[in-house]
């Protein structure tokens, strides 16, 4: 890219990281992309992704202050995910889904104190750990997350390059 100057024709100069975008987006003179691949912390700030398969940090909605922890097991696929929790007289209960169908429950009887765990595993999929705080689940509480396993043979790109993103090669 040359730029004209009154008196003299001068190549732009850019002292920037190699990845960080810079200069027009908008110029059809020259063809390039940007990929980036983003998954939601704990803080639920968008981060780079750079595993072959990941999650994102679990969104609770409801009022129960326990905790959930995520394993990605052998057959983790790209998917949604929710547990939901529900009570019935003296049975207290999370039920984990998935978008692609199936669903596991546990179920506990009587009181539930803090520190009370529940574990639900979705065939070799995705395996969930909730752990009660000190304050209980209420009816409907609920944790939801992805799962994103990329087909890509060259893993997930994140990158800013000239030319055209070759997307035969899979997400």
């Amino acid at each position: 890219m040359k730029v004209k100057n009154m008196a003299s024709t001068v190549e732009p100069v850019f002292h920037a990281p190699a990845d960080e975008p810079q200069g027009s987006r908008a110029s059809d003179k020259y063809e390039w992309h940007h990929v980036r691949y983003l998954k939601r912390n704990e803080q639920g700030v968008l981060v780079e992704d750079n595993d072959e398969v990941s999650n994102c940090a679990p969104k609770f909605e409801g009022t129960g202050n326990g905790q959930i922890d995520v394993a990605l097991l052998a057959e983790a696929e790209t998917e949604g995910f929710t547990a939901t929790y529900s009570t019935s007289g003296n049975s207290k209960k999370w039920t984990l889904t998935g978008t692609s169908g199936g669903s596991v429950v546990d179920e506990k009887t009587g009181d539930v104190p803090q520190g009370t765990v529940w574990t639900l595993a979705l065939g070799t999929k995705v395996r969930v750990t909730i752990t009660q705080g000190s304050t209980a689940y209420a009816n409907g509480d609920r944790y939801r997350f992805s799962v994103f396993k990329t087909t890509s043979t060259g893993g997930k790109k994140n990158e800013t390059d000239e030319g055209a993103l070759d997307v035969t090669d899979g997400p």
